[in-house]
């Protein structure tokens, strides 16, 4: 069923969420050397909190998994 998810397999569709987030933080870097942004620090400061708000979410999940 498309768009339909069991309880196992939320933390690692984060986990993939995750890994999005790197490859924007990498791009928001390619993009400043390259001077398409001039100012990224409000872009990564997000970054980092979403970061953290994953891997909070994460590891609750997982815990109740237990």
């Amino acid at each position: 069923r498309c768009g339909q998810t069991n309880n196992q397999r939320v933390p690692t569709i984060f986990s993939y969420c995750r890994g999005s987030l790197s490859e924007v933080e990498t791009l928001v870097v390619i993009a400043k050397n390259l001077n398409y942004l001039t100012e990224t620090q409000k872009i990564r400061e997000q970054i980092d909190k979403t970061f953290g708000l994953l891997g909070g979410l994460i590891h609750s999940l997982k815990k109740r998994k237990e």
